[in-house]
Parts: structure tokens; sequence; C-alpha cells
């Protein structure tokens, strides 16, 4: 059924910056001589980010397309972090339901469910010392947010904010290089808050 006039379908081209709060609950766990023994620790973490997302609209209500998202922590700043660094990466699938879709004007909720890496490096020039671990594991959010375009054109900006979850497992841990055996190791990392984006779009109509 063709849609109203002025109100096309869309390919959407969005890029944005965000800042999350997240609280956090990290264990390690040592199986030794068949005895099990976990370090938890619960605490909570900022993190800043990039996103870019797109997204194809098949129905005046409905789009789907692909998430990517690279950012990281934020260390305290009264802490000595010297020598301390981490990133993460995040791709998956979201979906949004809009609420009001008039042409320059949208109020949508979104769904997404993804997939992470993050990397936690440390390293001392005075001791000659590097290690690095390296997570992995599932997420998903849910977010609102708005769509105004500058008129008639193809340009306008975004706004979501939302509640995101990852939890990462442990895949690898190097030292100055070397790969260390992790067979008797267990290391998990649960993340969970608020999420906020603010960014452009861009729109091509059809």
């Amino acid at each position: 059924m063709p849609q109203k006039a002025g109100r096309q379908k869309e390919i959407q081209a969005r890029i944005g910056f965000g800042v999350a709060a997240y609280a956090t609950e990290s264990s390690l766990t040592y199986d030794f001589l068949g005895t099990k023994i976990t370090d938890r620790d619960t605490s909570g973490a900022a993190t800043r980010h990039l996103n870019i997302d797109l997204r194809y609209e098949f129905h005046r209500r409905f789009n789907a397309g692909l998430d990517m998202k690279f950012g990281s922590y934020l260390y305290d700043p009264e802490e000595n972090n010297e020598g301390k660094s981490n990133s993460y990466a995040v791709i998956g699938l979201g979906a949004e339901f809009n609420i009001v879709n008039k042409p320059a004007f949208r109020w949508y909720l979104g769904l997404g469910f993804n997939r992470g890496a993050l990397s936690i490096r440390e390293e001392s020039t005075i001791l000659n010392y590097k290690e690095e671990a390296i997570y992995s594991g599932g997420g998903f959010k849910m977010n609102s947010g708005i769509l105004v375009y500058l008129g008639n054109s193809p340009f306008g900006f975004n706004f979501n904010i939302g509640y995101d979850k990852h939890t990462f497992n442990l895949d690898t841990y190097t030292q100055n290089g070397s790969s260390q055996d992790l067979r008797n190791i267990e290391g998990e990392l649960i993340a969970s808050g608020v999420d906020m984006t603010f960014g452009l779009v861009f729109r091509i109509r059809h």
C-alpha cells in the first residue's frame, strides 16, 4: 500500500557521541586442586563512546538495522592510573518502533541485541612489564529517543537514552606478549546502567 504524500520510506545513517554510567560486578574464579575460589567485586564505572547506526525503514512504524559502538571506560582521576588503558567495541542488531512519525519529527522506542569485546591493558616502562586481558560477550539495550530533521532536508539530530547491559567473559590474558594458561581461571564482568547519545542523522528517502 503506498504511503501518504510527504512520508516516504527512509534509509538512515546516524553518528553520535555519548556517555554512560554503569553498576559493575566482576569476579575471578580459581580452580585450585579441585576447589574453586572466587574473588568478587562490585563497583561503578563511567564510559564515553562513539555510536554509528544504520537503519532501514520497512514500515512507517518500524525500522531495523546495524548498531556499532566504540568507547572506553573512564578512570578515577584521584587514583594512580599511569600505564592503564582500555577500549571496547560492540556490534549488534537494533529495531525501533515510531510512537510519533511525522516527516520532520520521530519519537521512537528501541530494542537491540549485540556482542562486544573489551580490552584492559596495563604497563610499566620502569619494570618493563605489560599485561592485557581481553573479554567478550553478549548484551542488550532498551532505549527511547527522538529524531528532529531540519525541515524537509536530509539532515537532522538524534538523541536517545536507555538501559544498557553487557556480560563479558575472560577470553585471553597475556603478559609481555605471552599468552597465559586460563584452564583453571574464569573471569566475568557484568555492566548495566544508563546510556545516553546525541548526534547527527542523514536520511535517504525513496
